[in-house]
């Protein structure tokens, strides 16, 4: 619905809950002690750690820099044009490619402060000396101080500069040194500072926060706020809405102006302590304690639940009053907000209440379904005297549902109801009177999905038999032939220049509607882009600067003409489902959505616009004699070295969950083609010229710039151009003395001269026959891979297009004769494997053995396979299984199977060394629809058999996830579809998901 009435000003909402990512040894960061934290200017993260530096590329945490004699970093400073520094007890050292060097000019003692500037400029504290440079070269002294430096701050320009001592505060601005006496009671030994944006100064100790609001202002005690002391001291973090984030041993606490509340275990914050705190340059929130805690969704979203005081998970409505009260319809009442938490609204309890509307003014409406009584009822909240009347709408029956409510004229309402139309309730001698308003030509059952009230003061209704406006008491119907797209509407939304716009449950798209000629019709129609468009809209609204938001089967949709923002789950909604027309917009664009599970709150202060497309990179790069330097100029690679495998991720950590890259090796394919996965491989590529190059994107969203490496591979020596010339001249010789022979015995021996052609023609004959088998010889290795012997993708290329085909047309003849196809042996099976943490393997024991492992998958493989399948090696770690003419019954019992074989395999390297592995597995079968064969091709289902290894692979591995279409699905909503999302397709019934994990989800 839409706000019940416009509060008189904008108002901060109370913190709810939040989500968190955790990232530990599973995600690479053995040690989950972490000291520092910084973003470079490529946008990578680097965690210091008790165990030496980590590099977070948006996939993987990696120990990076292990050459330290103290492998505790305390300190990490990055430059804004590029440049990496770390502080540990032995010193301050640079980064060099992967190793650390020690920085010229400095003690080798641990640094009380270090910061970069761009274009080599850096400063750096220690004992009792600032040591610094405008440019490369070695650090200089610059200053010293009666007292040792305790800490430190910067600007990004190194022009502003603040440093700590026993008793003082220093300040360097425009090249002048002044300072100030630190609060009588602050310790600065261990203590920490920040200058945010506005000139304020934090000085942080563990014991106590103070601030000062500008240079030389008195310090204010902020210590009260803090919940408890800190574990360790770190500096206080500043986010894109000027809050203030610190950490203590009870939480974070943020400092928002003249508030503070504290982010703790209650509020979603992984084991309730946080140390540090720090801002990337998307807005994420990161928070360091037992290993690293990132906030989902940029800070921009705050939930709320049962935990948080509402009676029922369930929220079907929201809005609020002039007053600024917040109202919630429930499953158990109507819940208010009331500072932090939720309290019912007395009389209401119990009651199932769908729907609200009113003007927010004088009186607000609830309604819902009926208890026990006759007709149903409406709940009517007086704003002025805080009493609920309870309201009797006799004709209204208990079962007849009241799914929406607006505003009626002298204080009245309308109710839009599942079954019978729309209702309007007024004012009667004292009491209140109920009457129907009949649609024309009405039919059986009117479910009214929406009503809102037009800005001339009409009434518009969206129902599942079209559209209609009520003026003077008269209904006009719009519908498909006054340009509607569809027939069930499903929601109403005004926009902030008063136009009326309209969802469909049978279309995709929205409309606008205006009066033409004295007569209502639709004037606009948006269906792209498509990805805001492809989920079911469920909710609608406009904000005041007319940015368009959905509440969509996909997650919110947020549109402002140019770009597209998605959130779900991942970015921190409280659920992914949410409740028709359960959305509410304030004045200063902060929403209200509710959700099966209870509500998300978007915070506008803190959103900086839709993101940009992450930007890939290519993270390592080797062949079969070692790896190449990402930055490497063409390298040719020798013959025997021509497989490679490329390592790359998305530099963005909003939500890797949606991150897609796109990958092509230009030279051998021309199209990109998709992968979740972050390795791309390429066994045994001909002699040539190559470019690799990836792209990466949001699911939703464009590809970010190119990455790219060329390279050459040289051909071997017989296909080289001077043994060729050689080979050539020396025929050619042979030939020509041949010739003048033969014609000096021409004619002395004519007879012996026919013996010779005839021998020689048999010869010829021979050695064609000998030339076709190597011709034979030579394509069967071109389909073949090198390493493992299995079939390669030229080989798939070549031979399942025609496999598929001749599927579809079994299942077409069966379907013609009205034979069911599933009886018979005709379905195609396509298994995509992949090992588990293989590339652990290679890390440890190299690339060598992480080739003998593959080698002995592919004997795991033919060992557990029929004859008449095809093994394929898809790339890197993948392996593909066609399995041809089978039943995708047996789909299973083929994985399970397949699981058990490599689980009770024990994988022996050279050197004895022994361990086991697993892989998952992703399957579907071909044709995809069995009543439809023709619906799908090859390549859409092996992006099927994808999609079902990355679930298999993101909820746990050792597993397998198989995607199976029921013959009974509509094929209807994926006719023209390129690529099927299934976690959507089986939300539509179109899908059945099955997994060897009993209660499988599909991954967020």
């Amino acid at each position: 619905m839409p706000l019940l009435g416009a509060p008189a000003a904008s108002r901060r909402v109370p913190p709810g809950v939040f989500s968190f990512q955790s990232f530990g040894v599973e995600e690479g960061l053995t040690n989950l002690g972490v000291y520092g934290f910084a973003q470079d200017a490529e946008g990578y993260l680097w965690a210091g750690t008790e165990d030496g530096l980590y590099r977070y590329d948006g996939h993987r945490f990696q120990l990076w820099g292990q050459s330290l004699k103290s492998s505790v970093i305390w300190e990490i400073a990055a430059s804004p044009t590029g440049g990496l520094w770390v502080g540990t007890d032995d010193g301050i050292f640079r980064l060099e490619g992967r190793e650390l060097r020690p920085e010229e000019g400095l003690p080798r003692q641990r640094a009380a402060f270090l910061a970069l500037g761009p274009d080599g400029k850096a400063l750096a504290a220690q004992g009792n000396v600032l040591y610094g440079r405008d440019a490369k070269g070695p650090m200089e002294p610059v200053r010293n101080f009666p007292e040792p430096i305790l800490a430190g701050w910067a600007s990004r320009d190194l022009k502003s500069l603040l440093l700590m001592t026993e008793t003082r505060l220093w300040r360097r601005l425009k090249g002048q040194w002044t300072a100030l006496e630190l609060p009588p009671t602050f310790h600065g030994t261990g203590g920490k500072l920040l200058q945010d944006r506005s000139g304020r100064i934090f000085l942080r100790d563990r014991k106590s926060l103070w601030r000062g609001d500008a240079w030389g202002a008195p310090w204010v005690d902020l210590s009260t706020n803090l919940p408890s002391n800190a574990y360790n001291t770190y500096a206080p973090a500043e986010d894109s809405a000027g809050r203030i984030w610190v950490g203590t041993s009870k939480g974070l606490v943020c400092f928002d102006g003249d508030s503070a509340w504290t982010l703790g275990e209650s509020k979603g914050l992984p084991g309730g302590w946080a140390s540090l705190a720090f801002l990337d340059r998307e807005g994420n929130l990161w928070v360091t304690s037992e290993g690293i805690h990132k906030l989902k969704g940029r800070s921009l979203w705050t939930n709320f639940g049962p935990h948080q005081g509402l009676p029922s998970p369930s929220v079907w409505d929201i809005g609020h009053s002039v007053d600024g009260r917040v109202f919630a319809c429930t499953d158990s009442g109507v819940a208010v907000l009331k500072g932090e938490t939720w309290t019912v609204l007395p009389g209401t309890e119990g009651r199932t209440l769908l729907s609200g509307g009113g003007n927010g003014r004088d009186a607000l409406w609830f309604g819902g379904s009926g208890k026990n009584e006759a007709f149903n009822t409406v709940f009517r909240l007086d704003l002025k005297t805080n009493r609920v009347e309870k309201i009797s709408i006799k004709p209204c029956k208990t079962s007849n549902l009241i799914l929406t409510i607006t505003s009626a004229p002298e204080g009245g309402a309308y109710l839009g109801s599942r079954t019978d139309g729309v209702f309007q309730v007024s004012r009667e001698k004292g009491g209140w009177k109920t009457e129907p308003l009949p649609f024309p030509n009405r039919q059986a059952e009117e479910r009214v999905n929406a009503l809102r009230k037009a800005q001339d003061g009409g009434l518009w209704a969206a129902g599942e038999h079209g559209l209609f406006f009520l003026e003077n008491r008269t209904w006009t119907r719009v519908g498909r032939e006054q340009g509607l797209l569809g027939t069930n509407c499903a929601s109403l939304a005004r926009d902030p220049r008063g136009h009326m716009w309209v969802s469909y449950l049978d279309a995709k798209g929205i409309s606008r509607l205006d009066r033409v000629n004295g007569a209502w019709r639709v004037v606009e129609s948006r269906t792209q882009p498509e990805a805001l468009f492809k989920d079911s809209i469920l909710s609608m609204g406009f904000d005041p600067k007319g940015v368009l938001w959905l509440g969509t089967s996909g997650g919110m949709k947020r549109w402002d003409g140019k770009a597209l923002d998605v959130f779900n789950k991942s970015d921190g909604l409280i659920s992914q489902d949410p409740m028709a027309n359960g959305l509410a917009i304030e004045p200063d664009g902060g929403l209200w959505q509710g959700f099966a599970n209870g509500i998300s709150y978007f915070q506008p202060r803190t959103y900086q616009g839709p993101p940009p497309p992450p930007v890939a990179k290519i993270q390592d790069i080797t062949d079969l004699q070692g790896e190449h330097p990402v930055d490497e100029v063409n390298p040719r690679i020798p013959y025997a070295a021509r497989t490679l495998s490329f390592h790359f991720s998305g530099l963005s950590f909003l939500n890797e969950s949606r991150m897609v890259h796109e990958v092509r090796l230009v030279g051998l394919e021309n199209e990109w083609r998709e992968t979740r996965v972050y390795e791309a491989r390429y066994p045994a590529l001909p002699a040539g010229s190559y470019r690799f190059e990836v792209r990466s994107r949001f699911a939703e969203g464009q590809p970010g710039p190119v990455a790219g490496f060329s390279f050459q591979i040289l051909p071997p020596w017989w296909g080289t151009w001077w043994f060729r010339t050689l080979s050539a001249l020396a025929a050619g010789g042979l030939v020509l003395l041949g010739f003048r022979r033969r014609t000096a015995h021409l004619h002395r021996r004519n007879a012996a001269l026919e013996a010779m052609v005839a021998t020689r023609t048999r010869a010829l004959e021979s050695s064609k026959r000998d030339l076709e088998k190597a011709n034979l010889a030579l394509e069967e290795a071109s389909l073949v891979d090198p390493l493992t012997g299995l079939h390669n993708r030229r080989f798939l290329d070549l031979s399942l297009p025609s496999d598929a085909l001749q599927a579809q047309r079994a299942f077409r003849e069966h379907l013609d004769a009205g034979a069911d196809p599933l009886l018979h042996k005709e379905d195609i099976l396509l298994f995509l494997l992949d090992i588990d943490h293989f590339k652990t393997v290679n890390d440890t024991h190299g690339h060598l053995a992480g080739d003998q492992v593959l080698k002995q998958l592919s004997g795991i493989l033919r060992a557990n396979t029929r004859a008449t399948d095809s093994l394929v090696r898809w790339g890197g770690e993948e392996f593909l299984l066609v399995a041809r003419r089978t039943r995708r019954a047996g789909a299973s019992a083929i994985a399970n199977g397949l699981l058990e074989a490599i689980r009770a395999y024990t994988f022996v390297l050279s050197g004895g060394v022994e361990f086991q592995k697993t892989w998952s597995i992703g399957f579907t079968p071909l044709p995809v629809h069995p009543r439809f064969p023709e619906m799908a091709d090859w390549q859409q289902a092996l992006k099927l058999a994808d999609q079902c290894l990355y679930a298999a692979k993101n909820t746990g591995r050792d597993r397998w996830v198989g995607a199976l279409m029921p013959p009974e699905a509509d094929a209807a909503p994926l006719e023209g579809m390129k690529t099927w999302d299934l976690d959507w397709a089986a939300s539509k019934g179109l899908m059945d998901i099955t997994s060897s994990e009993p209660g499988f989800r599909w991954p967020e």
